[in-house]
């Protein structure tokens, strides 16, 4: 750090005399120290290295003279540019005056060193993409641009990539197919950068994904390779290759569409859209499903083990990140289980453990590679049976971090956390239910209740469904000081348009109501008993003949399969089961209100008609276990001594 801007121009200066003296030596020796110590600068600091570069002449002068130099000190030459083009400013002075030297190395032959070509051929890769508001810049060398920052010059290049993109995309593949390299690590670090960088455009990512022995390569040096930089670049690729298109928010979506109406999104804007990938069919879903599991079928796993080896922390945030995306499609689960994608996971999701004395202490692990890691493990605990998946032992420590990812911004995330706690509740493993309990999941999962999406409400209402069984849920529940809204958010999800989050608060009602404060809550809901009446009304024709029944059927499948896409042809076997589910809830709670409740309530029941409806319930439905429900709560009824007739 400098005190202050003078001593920092005062420094440049100095420095740049110095380089510049030797650079301008007779002898060759003095050139390349003056060469490399440009290219050190470049890399210690790079706002001193950039300053020299840019100083006026500077760069004219260089070139003049590089041309004439041996190839060790054009190799020097062309990784330095390629450093400084992590500077906009910078890339945009080399763009100018250094591209036609490093097309003539890497397009037109000039020369038949691999390492000085894919050397030049990185520096050519970022001076191409300069134009793309995605700098992959940002990452690789850390350094952002400024919001709306261009590099002058970059557009004379603009359709290099359009053209010769696959050809410097080959350069480097052919690089790290050549055996001849393996035992350069420069090389391999260049090709390595250069392809991350390439990676970015989705014609590239294709031009990988389709060259198994690329890939083979590519896996072989992730496992077998100790340079940190080049594993860096490995894993930034692999991001690239595995990464989905961005989802757009329903305000963002808006937004977009009434600027396009308007006719007032920027050019910038829509490059950058496309840079996204959001215009881009080779960035659909369903292709980038296949790339993913192309990787995982030719065995990525053994090479992201090593790199999480000992990984830096932007190393290990790439890594959740690509893990999480491996994870993504469902036909992979499977497969990265029996590969050790857990034993990956656990330590980025859990807080990280206090280091052995026989291993090193990894860096801690940062909010956004928690997520992605924990956000992975969701995704195999919602399909995968967790107790093959994790090991009971493990099981618990899941707990922990699902809750933490409840409280993300990112409603895929809360839907995905839902979903698993829902699947980890099932197992009824005590340990499991009294963690959620003590961590906040039983209130996280009622203030999700309250979202505007419909997919997290929904599961959030089965999580606590699922939560209900465990008794001190239940009793947490049935305190009338404390649960009266909790009831009436029940009852009026019970009475909700989306099948899957009725039929969930419509079965937690089916379990509370054995509690006669439950009961007592219910009946004292304004609208309580009628909700529940119309749960077991589902179908019922009001008459016996065929145009009725026909009629109620119809509207009771129009009511549970709203949830569906509209051109999907109904299932109706599916529907009916769907109405049978509801009735059967709708029935267990009218039988828990009679026999919990007692004369009182049967008497309100029956005021209401509901004798009647439970009645016709029985005849309209071929369930047994609906029927038998309702004619328990009759029986009860009858018990009571109130009369059925």
């Amino acid at each position: 750090a400098f005190e202050s801007t003078s001593n920092r121009d005062r420094v440049t200066g100095r420095t740049a005399d110095a380089i510049l003296e030797d650079i301008r030596g007779d002898k060759i020796v003095t050139r390349t120290t003056g060469f490399q110590a440009l290219g050190l600068v470049v890399q210690a600091d790079l706002s001193i290295g950039c300053a020299i570069l840019d100083k006026e002449g500077i760069l004219p002068e260089l070139m003049d003279c590089v041309e004439l130099e041996p190839e060790s000190i054009q190799i020097i030459w062309a990784e330095t540019l390629s450093a400084a083009c992590a500077d906009t400013k910078t890339r945009g002075v080399i763009a100018n005056q250094c591209s036609d030297f490093l097309k003539s190395l890497v397009l037109k032959g000039a020369t038949t060193n691999q390492h000085l070509k894919g050397a030049a051929a990185v520096a050519l890769t970022k001076i191409v993409l300069s134009e793309s508001k995605k700098d992959p810049s940002v990452g690789l060398n850390g350094v952002p641009d400024p919001a709306g920052a261009k590099g002058k010059g970059a557009g004379s290049d603009s359709d290099l990539l359009d053209d010769n993109g696959a050809h410097l995309a080959k350069i480097f593949s052919t690089l790290l197919k050549d055996e001849k390299n393996d035992s350069s690590a420069s090389i391999q670090l260049n090709a390595v950068e250069g392809l991350a960088y390439a990676s970015i455009q989705s014609p590239i990512k294709q031009l990988i994904i389709s060259d198994k022995a690329l890939l083979l390569s590519l896996f072989r040096l992730a496992e077998e390779s100790k340079s940190h930089p080049l594993k860096y670049g490995l894993i930034i690729m692999f991001n690239n290759l595995t990464s989905y298109r961005k989802r757009l928010t329903a305000e963002q979506e808006q937004m977009l569409r009434l600027k396009k109406m308007a006719g007032i999104l920027p050019n910038s804007e829509g490059k950058r859209l496309d840079n996204q990938g959001l215009n881009d069919p080779l960035d659909d879903e369903t292709v980038v499903h296949q790339r993913n599991m192309t990787l995982v079928k030719l065995g990525i796993m053994p090479g992201l083990h090593a790199i999480g080896q000992q990984a830096s922390e932007a190393t290990r945030q790439s890594l959740a990140q690509v893990l999480r995306n491996l994870a993504t499609p469902t036909e992979t689960r499977g497969v990265l289980v029996q590969q050790g994608i857990v034993r990956i996971l656990m330590p980025l999701a859990l807080q990280p453990p206090s280091a052995s004395k026989n291993s090193p202490p990894q860096p801690p692990t940062s909010e956004s590679a928690r997520s992605a890691a924990v956000q992975a493990l969701a995704k195999l605990t919602i399909t995968l049976d967790p107790r093959l998946t994790f090991k009971n032992q493990r099981i618990p420590e899941l707990v922990r971090p699902l809750i933490w990812l409840l409280d993300s911004s990112d409603q895929l995330c809360q839907f995905e956390s839902l979903m698993a706690l829902t699947n980890l509740g099932s197992m009824g493993d005590v340990q499991v239910l009294v963690l959620a309990l003590q961590d906040g999941a039983i209130e996280k999962m009622e203030n999700l209740q309250f979202s505007e999406n419909t997919l997290v409400r929904r599961a959030a209402t089965e999580a606590l469904c699922n939560m209900i069984f465990f008794e001190p849920v239940f009793e947490r529940y049935s305190d009338p000081k404390k649960s009266k809204s909790k009831i009436h958010l029940m009852l009026a999800l019970s009475d909700t348009d989306d099948f899957m989050t009725r039929r969930a608060a419509s079965g937690a009602l089916a379990v509370l109501s054995t509690s006669d404060e439950v009961c007592k809550m219910i009946m004292e809901q304004e609208r309580g008993l009628e909700i529940l009446r119309s749960l077991i009304a589902l179908g019922v024709p009001a008459s016996n003949s065929v145009k009725d029944q026909e009629e109620a059927e119809a509207k009771a499948i129009e009511d549970v399969m709203a949830d569906q896409d509209a051109a999907v042809v109904v299932d109706h076997e599916m529907a009916i089961k769907r109405v049978d589910e509801l009735r059967h809830r709708g029935a267990e709670c009218f039988k828990n209100l009679v026999t919990v409740g007692g004369k009182e309530v049967s008497q309100q029941i029956a005021a209401q008609g509901g004798i009647q409806q439970l009645a016709n319930l029985i005849k309209a439905s071929t369930s047994d276990a609906v029927r038998y429900s309702a004619m328990e709560a009759l029986k009860a009824m009858s018990e009571q001594g109130i009369s059925l007739s």
